[in-house]
C-alpha cells in the first residue's frame, strides 16, 4: 500500500507537470492557429453586420516587405486565411503562460464574469505585445502589426480589445475540459491503488444527495439513473483515498408519489422495494469498505430512523444516521488540516414550505410541511413548480404583512393549489381530474386527506415568513438560523442561506483578501436545489466555498449526475472537486 501511495504522489510532480504543460501548449496552438486562418474571414463577415462592424475596426496587418496583406482584398466566398507557424508557440504561450494561471487564480478568489473577462483582455494586450517584440528582434520582420486608432506600440491595439474579451472567457471552457481528463486520469490512478481493499490514509470525502429513490413506477429515479448512482457509488467505494461517503438528504423518498397511490411509510419500504436494484451492491460495497458512510436525512426523507438503515448491512456495518452541523476538518478525515470545519446540511430548514414544522405551526395538516402536498399533487409533472410559486405570490403578497389576520396566505395558498391541480390536469383524463374533493393517499400513521383540507391549512405560512423577513432572529452565532426563504428550491436558491454561515458580509474584506493565498477557513456543503454548483466566499467574516451537490435524479436544472468529493491538503486546507457523469 506504500508503494501504491508513493506512486500516486509522484503523478503530478515536476517533470511531469512540464510534460503536461508542452502538450496543451502544443493542444493551444493547433487550435487557435486554425482560429487565425479563419479570423480573417470571421472579421471581413463581421465588417458587414451594423450593429457588429464597429468590433471588428481594428487594422490588422502583416509586414509589408512579405506582400502578404491582399488577404483582405479576397472575396469572402473563397473563406481563404493565412497564418505562420511562430503563431503556434505565441498562442500557446498566452493560454499556457498567461490565460491558465490567470483563470485558476481568479477562480479561487471568486471574481465575477465581467472581472475575469477584463483580466483576460488586459493579459493577451501584453503578452501580444511582448511576443511581437520578441519576434520582431529574432527575425527582423513584423510577423503582424496595427495601425488606426487604437494601436500601442505596434504589436497590439486597444481597438481589438473587445474581442479578446471575449476570446479569454471562452478560453475558460477549454481549460476546464483539459482538467476534467487531468482529473479522469487522478481517479484512474486512486481506482487501481485500492483494488477492493480497506481504505487506509484516505484524504477524501465523497457527498451525494437527492436521488429521490422511491415508487418504481414514477417519480425521478427512472431509466438510467439507477445505473448512473451504481457507477458513482463503485467508484467512491473503489477509490482507496475515499474514506467517508456522505448522504446528504433525499437519497430514498417518501415524498413523491401521486395523489391516488400510497406512498412509502419509510425508508426501510423503499429500501426493501429496491434490494435487488443494480446499485444495491454498489451501496453495500461503500458500507464494507469507507470507513463510514453518513445519512443526513432532507426532506423528502426526513423520518428517517437509524433502524431504516440498520436494514442495508453489510457483516455488521451499516450507514449511521447523523444530524446536519458543523463538524471539525481534522475530525473528519483523521489528519490535520489547515480548513478548520465543513458543515453538512442538506438545506430544506431554510425552505418555507419543506422546514420540519414547528410546534408554533398550529395549523400545519398532520405536521407535515406544506411541500410534502405540494409534491404529492405535482408529482406526476415536470414543469417549474417555482415559477407558479412566484405568481402566486406576487398576488397575494401585496397585503401581507398589513394586518394580523393570514387572509393574505389564504390567497396565497388557495392560489398556489388551484395552479398545481390545474397544471396536474393537463395529462389527466377527464375522469381523472384533481378536485377539491380528490383524495390524497397517505401512508400510514396518516389518515388520507383531500385537496380541499391542504388548502384549509397552512394560512400562516405566509406571515410567518414576512415576520421573520423584517425581524431576523439576531445571534452571533454564524450557524443559527436567521429566518426563512421563499424560492430555496430555486437553481440558486440556498445561496443566501449558505452565505449566511460565513458570518457578516463586508465588501472590504474580498479587496483584502485578493492577493492573498489563505486556504479556505469554513466549507458549507447543501443539496436540496438539484443544481450542481461551487462559489467562494471571501467577502464575510469567515472565508470560504459553498457547495452544491446538485442530484442523481431526472430534472431540468442539470441534465447530468453530478456529486462532490472534499478533498484535504493539509497545510494548504481543503479544496471541492464537483464531479458529473
Amino acid at each position: 500500500m506504500k508503494e501504491e501511495n508513493r506512486r500516486y504522489s509522484r503523478y503530478k510532480n515536476f517533470p511531469k507537470r512540464i510534460r503536461q504543460a508542452l502538450f496543451r501548449l502544443c493542444i493551444y496552438g493547433a487550435l487557435l492557429i486554425a482560429g487565425e486562418v479563419s479570423f480573417y474571414s470571421i472579421t471581413k463577415i463581421g465588417r458587414k453586420i451594423p450593429l457588429l462592424k464597429y468590433i471588428f475596426e481594428y487594422q490588422w496587418w502583416v509586414d509589408p516587405s512579405l506582400n502578404l496583406n491582399q488577404i483582405w482584398n479576397v472575396p469572402i466566398l473563397t473563406f481563404y486565411g493565412q497564418a505562420s507557424l511562430y503563431m503556434f508557440f505565441v498562442y500557446g504561450l498566452i493560454c499556457v503562460a498567461g490565460l491558465e494561471p490567470a483563470y485558476r487564480w481568479m477562480k479561487k478568489k471568486d471574481f465575477p464574469l465581467l472581472l475575469r473577462g477584463f483580466f483576460y483582455m488586459c493579459i493577451i494586450l501584453c503578452m501580444e505585445c511582448l511576443l511581437g517584440w520578441i519576434l520582431f528582434w529574432i527575425t527582423k520582420y513584423k510577423i503582424w502589426y496595427y495601425t488606426g486608432w487604437g494601436a500601442f506600440p505596434v504589436f497590439t491595439s486597444f481597438a481589438i480589445a473587445p474581442m479578446w474579451f471575449v476570446c479569454g472567457l471562452i478560453s475558460e471552457n477549454v481549460i476546464n475540459i483539459f482538467d476534467s481528463f487531468d482529473n479522469l486520469k487522478l481517479t484512474l490512478y486512486g481506482l487501481a491503488a485500492s483494488a477492493g481493499a480497506k481504505k487506509k490514509n484516505g484524504n477524501k470525502i465523497a457527498v451525494i444527495s437527492d436521488v429521490h429513490i422511491g415508487k418504481e413506477n414514477g417519480g425521478w429515479f427512472t431509466g438510467l439513473y439507477p445505473a448512473f448512482l451504481s457507477i458513482i457509488l463503485y467508484k467512491t467505494a473503489l477509490d482507496s483515498r475515499i474514506t467517508k461517503l456522505i448522504i446528504l438528504g433525499d437519497f430514498f423518498d417518501t415524498w413523491l408519489c401521486p395523489p391516488e397511490e400510497k406512498p412509502f411509510g419509510s425508508a426501510a419500504e423503499a429500501a426493501d422495494a429496491w434490494k435487488d436494484a443494480v446499485f444495491m451492491p454498489a451501496l453495500k460495497k461503500c458500507i464494507e469498505l469507507c470507513d463510514e458512510v453518513w445519512y443526513i436525512p432532507g426532506n423528502h426523507d426526513m423520518g428517517t430512523t437509524q433502524d431504516d438503515l440498520n436494514t442495508i448491512s453489510v457483516n455488521g456495518r451499516t450507514m449511521l444516521l447523523k444530524a446536519p452541523g458543523t463538524y471539525q476538518a481534522e475530525t473528519l478525515f483523521n489528519n490535520p488540516s489547515a480548513t478548520k470545519s465543513v458543515r453538512f446540511e442538506h438545506g430544506h430548514a431554510s425552505d418555507l414550505f419543506n422546514a420540519p414544522v414547528s410546534p408554533a405551526d398550529t395549523d400545519a395538516l398532520q405536521g407535515l410541511p406544506f411541500g410534502y402536498y405540494v409534491t404529492r399533487l405535482a408529482a406526476t409533472e415536470t414543469y417549474d413548480i417555482e415559477k407558479i410559486l412566484q405568481k402566486a405570490y406576487a398576488s397575494s403578497a401585496s397585503s401581507s404583512g398589513k394586518a394580523e389576520n393570514s387572509e393574505p396566505g389564504a390567497v396565497f395558498i388557495k392560489l398556489f393549489v388551484d395552479a398545481l391541480v390545474a397544471m396536474s390536469n393537463v395529462h389527466r383524463a377527464d375522469d381523472d381530474k384533481l378536485t377539491d374533493n380528490s383524495v390524497i393517499r397517505m401512508a400510514e400513521p396518516y389518515t388520507d386527506v383531500t385537496v380541499a383540507d391542504v388548502k384549509g391549512c397552512y394560512h400562516s405560512l405566509l406571515t410567518k415568513y414576512e415576520k421573520l423577513r423584517n425581524n431576523p432572529v439576531n445571534t452571533d452565532d454564524p450557524d443559527a438560523f436567521h429566518h426563512y426563504y421563499l424560492f430555496s428550491a430555486a437553481k440558486k436558491g440556498l445561496c443566501g442561506y449558505a452565505h449566511e454561515k460565513f458570518g457578516k458580509k463586508d465588501i472590504r474584506l474580498w479587496f483584502k483578501r485578493i492577493f492573498t493565498n489563505k486556504p479556505l477557513e469554513k466549507i458549507v456543503i447543501m443539496g436540496h436545489t438539484h443544481y450542481a454548483m461551487k462559489e467562494y466566499v471571501m467577502d464575510a467574516e469567515i472565508t470560504g466555498m459553498y457547495a452544491n451537490t446538485g442530484c442523481i435524479c431526472s430534472c431540468s436544472k442539470q441534465k447530468t449526475p453530478s456529486w462532490i468529493e472534499i478533498i484535504n491538503t493539509g497545510s494548504r486546507g481543503c479544496r471541492i472537486k464537483m464531479n458529473r457523469l
